[in-house]
């Protein structure tokens, strides 16, 4: 259970990078220099490769978390 921990988490902190890369690279504005304008191509292509692959982690990983989190035998507790 802990790769699955481990795997969801990391796919919703991609998630977050590839949002929060997004948020920047729009809030800032089309540049019109050529070097500014690559810098800026490549920034939105980062953040939205990080974003779909964050998310389709989190999305893939986390319905199985929950199944095997419910499944799982709980241990009575002994006084």
């Amino acid at each position: 259970m802990k790769p699955l921990k481990i795997a969801f988490w990391s796919g919703l902190c991609c998630l977050a990078a590839g949002g929060a890369l997004l948020a920047v690279a729009l809030t800032t504005g089309r540049p019109t220099a050529d070097s500014s304008r690559t810098t800026y191509n490549v920034l939105t292509f980062l953040a939205l490769l990080l974003a779909s692959g964050g998310g389709f982690m989190a999305l893939c990983t986390g319905p199985v978390l929950l199944a095997t989190l419910v499944a799982s035998p709980r241990a009575s507790r002994k006084r």
